[in-house]
């Protein structure tokens, strides 16, 4: 992973402008599952934007991981010391989901992949904000889960910001 600390100053910024990046997707067949999060492999340091489609929706309530349906996950490293803040917009008539994990999980004996937040939006056009409550250090990664619970296929676009 690449994130790039911004340079020196007051204002973490050193008197040059924050970089924001894109990032598409890349392979929807390899990041169902938060313990094969896709590497979100880009520099930035102001926020990194990115964007997937939920190909299809399902959600079964009497299954341990109830999502049945496409699940994206991403793993994110923190560009430097601050704060992370995680939007997800999308458009269409679909319920999605956000699930954040404060570290990538790690499963098997001890291990948990249960994350550490969840939230829910079943409206049409849609948006959920997270702010994470804890510092980063430059490097930590979180890892972050859209999942499609109801609905149609439709684009999003999760963006992640950094302040310090």
């Amino acid at each position: 992973l690449s994130a790039c600390p911004p340079p020196g100053g007051d204002d973490g910024s050193g008197g040059s402008e924050l970089v924001d990046a894109t990032w598409e997707e890349e392979d929807d067949d390899t990041n169902g599952f938060p313990t094969d999060a896709e590497p979100v492999d880009v520099s930035w340091t102001g926020s990194v934007t990115i964007e997937g489609t939920m190909e299809d929706c399902g959600y079964d309530s009497e299954e341990n991981w109830p999502w049945t349906g496409d699940e994206d996950n991403f793993r994110v490293e923190a560009p430097a010391d601050g704060y992370l803040e995680v939007i997800l917009t999308w458009d269409g008539s679909a319920d999605l989901d956000l699930l954040v994990w404060y570290e990538p999980p790690s499963p098997g004996p001890g291990g948990s992949v249960s994350p550490d937040e969840q939230f829910t939006s079943s409206s049409d056009d849609g948006e959920i904000n997270f702010l994470f409550p804890d510092e980063y250090g430059a490097g930590d990664e979180v890892v972050l889960g859209v999942l499609c619970a109801w609905g149609s296929e439709t684009d999003y676009e999760l963006r992640v910001t950094w302040e310090d």
